[in-house]
């Protein structure tokens, strides 16, 4: 990354010469690329844990779902049907 100044006038009169400085940020494709790689890294960290907690709260949650009967045979012995 690199930084260079611009000169901009601040003035709207051409006879009073104030100028700014103003700072002008440019970065390398390398930089860029490194930015890129740890913007991703933090979402893949980020998405991690928002699918943990989900997990946990569903785990927290299972006491209202009924017990599996027997691991043989149909366990959920109902047709459910959508007409279309």
């Amino acid at each position: 990354m690199s930084i260079h100044f611009v000169l901009c006038s601040a003035s709207t009169t051409s006879s009073d010469a104030s100028f700014l400085a103003l700072p002008l940020v440019t970065a390398s494709p390398e930089s860029a690329l490194d930015e890129r790689s740890h913007r991703r890294a933090a979402l893949e960290a980020s998405l991690r844990e928002v699918l943990f907690q989900i997990i946990k709260f569903v785990n927290e949650k299972k006491d209202h779902v009924p017990p599996i009967p027997s691991l043989q045979g149909v366990s959920f012995p109902y047709e459910i049907t959508v007409s279309r």
